[in-house]
């Protein structure tokens, strides 16, 4: 019984050893060597063709991202577009290419479907498993591999070499190719660049739809994208697409983003606390916070000048969005109540006969002293008279009448239109 628990523990420990090999599947990201050139189509002048690098991934999602492309892993046809291969992106690390036996096990194939006529083996390769008639469990090799040398030794690390060995997994970068059909040419001006695919020259086959996408540096903004654009789907969107029917040439265009000033005052009575008063510059489109604060004795009334976007002229605490030079001022008066007789009567603070009587106490009563005592006793009585009309609605129609001679007669009289 003992001797048989030491064997099923030498045939664990061996299997162990297989299946971790280097020339079994599992190769993992220690194996392989330098990153050169990943994520850069390059092309190979001899045949036209268009070669990259994926990131480190098993080999079916290596020939999946391909695919996307509209290609596959690389058909290799011959040495010389092999050595190329190997001087473009690398000879010390392991790469993914298209030969594989999945569909029917030692009839190997490109996945292309290209014929296959160059193979560069290594010596007893392809063994499928390792080949040294282990035990099982092992995992069927079916897909192949680049720069591979034989071991140091039996169970050694692998070399990096000018051959071919079959593996079943692991995490390799592969060699894509692409037979394109047109190539997609993209720049960017001063101000930004393209992200999505990025800048260069791009292969693409008939009627590919490609994500473009432009980012602004900071202070700049994307303007349109210029060229041949025929094909673009909204050549004013930095995030679009183009559908290739053609060699197309694309250039994202940027500006510098307009900036514009904000001058800002107020009356007597109070400031601007938010962002402050004077001069202040901001890019366009830029939503600035306004806060006025009045002091101990005076009232917030509204914002005067270029108020067009401003959110709410009649609000102490409102927004301005700068599309242009704007000059603002906050305006402050001696009133202080939450509601008096002409807002109880019309029911709103935004009627335009109060804006009549508001703009009639501005221009003409607190510009001299009996004015200003006029004011300041209406405001000490209009509070608890506003009150007793806001608790008693049947009033306003009676108070609007009696205040309509004096809305009419100001009106005509200081020509205060409402």
């Amino acid at each position: 019984m003992q001797r048989l628990f030491v064997l099923i523990i030498l045939a664990i420990l061996l299997a162990t050893v297989v299946l971790f090999s280097p020339n079994n599947t599992a190769i993992s990201v220690a194996d392989t060597g330098t990153q050169n050139n990943e994520g850069v189509w390059i092309r190979n002048p001899a045949n036209g063709h268009y070669y990259m690098l994926t990131e480190q991934m098993p080999w079916a999602e290596a020939e999946a991202w391909a695919q996307e492309w509209g290609g596959h892993l690389v058909t290799l046809r011959n040495w010389e577009e092999e050595l190329w291969i190997k001087d473009t992106f690398g000879r010390d690390e392991y790469f993914w290419i298209g030969f594989n036996d999945i569909e029917e096990e030692g009839n190997w194939v490109w996945s292309s479907g290209e014929p296959a006529v160059y193979t560069n083996w290594e010596e007893g390769e392809p063994n499928n498993c390792g080949g040294w008639g282990l035990p099982s469990p092992c995992y069927p090799e079916d897909t192949a591999l680049m720069n591979w040398a034989p071991p140091e030794s039996a169970y050694g690390p692998g070399r990096f070499g000018d051959h071919w060995n079959d593996a079943a997994s692991g995490l390799l970068k592969g060699v894509v190719e692409i037979v394109p059909d047109y190539i997609l040419t993209i720049s960017s001006t001063a101000g930004g660049s393209v992200i999505i695919p990025g800048e260069g020259e791009f292969p693409y086959r008939d009627g590919a739809v490609v994500d473009l996408v432009a980012e602004a540096a900071e202070g700049y903004c994307f303007v349109n994208w210029t060229g041949s654009v025929t094909t673009i789907a909204n050549a004013n969107d930095a995030s679009t697409t183009i559908t290739m029917n053609g060699n197309y040439s694309i250039v994202a265009s940027f500006e510098p983003i307009p900036e514009y000033n904000l001058t800002i005052s107020s009356t007597a009575g109070g400031s601007v606390t938010t962002p402050g008063e004077g001069d202040f510059t901001y890019e366009e489109g830029t939503v600035v916070d306004l806060e006025a604060e009045p002091d101990e004795v005076h009232g917030f009334v509204y914002w005067t000048g270029d108020v067009n976007t401003i959110s709410d002229v009649n609000a102490a605490s409102t927004t301005i969005t700068m599309n242009d030079d704007y000059s603002i001022m906050a305006n402050f008066s001696i009133y202080a109540g939450p509601c008096f007789i002409a807002t109880a009567a019309y029911g709103t603070p935004a009627a335009s006969q109060i804006q009549v009587l508001r703009d009639f106490r501005d221009q003409y009563l607190l510009t001299n002293p009996a004015g200003e005592a006029l004011t300041n006793f209406y405001y000490q009585v209009s509070p608890p008279i506003a009150d007793f009309i806001t608790d008693h609605p049947s009033l306003k129609p009676i108070v609007r009448v009696g205040l309509m001679p004096i809305v009419v007669m100001v009106s005509i009289v200081f020509d205060i239109l409402p």
